[in-house]
């Protein structure tokens, strides 16, 4: 039984030959007009948004009726996703984490740029969410005498997440917008059950794909640029060392 599979392609075209009504989950974090020095892919304003009807159309394709889609937006350009995701998908809500690095804004004049949108879709209505032991409950309110059923941990989810989406677990980082692991994990084990597929079309460094193969999911991952195709190499081995240790119980 496979648990992976990486294509060494671009997007646009290998995300054609993924089967309809194939995937359970996409998770994905797409180029979107930041202007990425030596970029190996046109990240220009007009080619992004000139791609995304044809990536919303083939997401609706591939994709599980009631299935969720969790992907990361830029805040500036926020209206322009969510208005071609509504032709084609179910928008559920938007979802706000804090930033870890971003280009702080010194002007006086506005705000600092210091958090991460998640837009959370659906192909038709969402199914519900797998319960997960996520927000830990207040100690006020586990301790409080008109809480009847006092739990450690609550089932209702915010649509802010008090944690960080950049990564901080390494010392050198894999990609600059790596996104923190953890929450990745949350996000795969609320919308997807044990050997489900994950897709992610623009996986970069693997973090995605790295939780989803701990949590006893499949994975598909597009990737065009070799460099990030070795890195994901290395990490997959990497978790199979771990898991091999794990498994042996040392």
């Amino acid at each position: 039984m496979w648990n992976y599979i990486i294509y060494n392609n671009d997007t646009f075209e290998k995300i054609k030959e993924i089967a309809n009504n194939s995937i359970d989950l996409i998770i994905t974090d797409p180029p979107y007009w930041v202007n990425f020095q030596n970029a190996w892919y046109d990240d220009s304003k007009e080619y992004v948004f000139s791609k995304l009807d044809y990536l919303f159309k083939e997401f609706k394709r591939i994709l599980k009726q009631w299935s969720h889609i969790y992907i990361f937006i830029p805040t500036l350009e926020a209206e322009k996703w969510i208005a071609v995701w509504k032709k084609y998908l179910k928008f559920n809500n938007l979802l706000a984490t804090k930033a870890f690095k971003t280009n702080v804004c010194k002007a006086n004049n506005n705000f600092w740029h210091n958090l991460q949108l998640v837009m959370y879709l659906s192909k038709w209505e969402p199914k519900e969410f797998y319960q997960v032991n996520w927000i830990k409950t207040s100690e006020s309110r586990l301790t409080d005498p008109r809480n009847k059923n006092p739990k450690e941990f609550t089932y209702k989810y915010p649509n802010y997440i008090p944690e960080y989406i950049r990564s901080t677990a390494f010392d050198s980082k894999f990609h600059p917008n790596e996104k923190n692991i953890n929450f990745l994990s949350n996000l795969v084990k609320l919308s997807s059950k044990e050997w489900d597929v994950i897709f992610d079309p623009f996986m970069w460094s693997w973090t995605t794909g790295l939780a989803s193969l701990y949590l006893n999911r499949k994975f598909i991952w597009i990737e065009q640029n070799n460099m990030y195709i070795e890195i994901s190499k290395n990490r997959i081995s990497n978790l199979n060392l771990k898991l091999k240790k794990i498994n042996h119980g040392s």
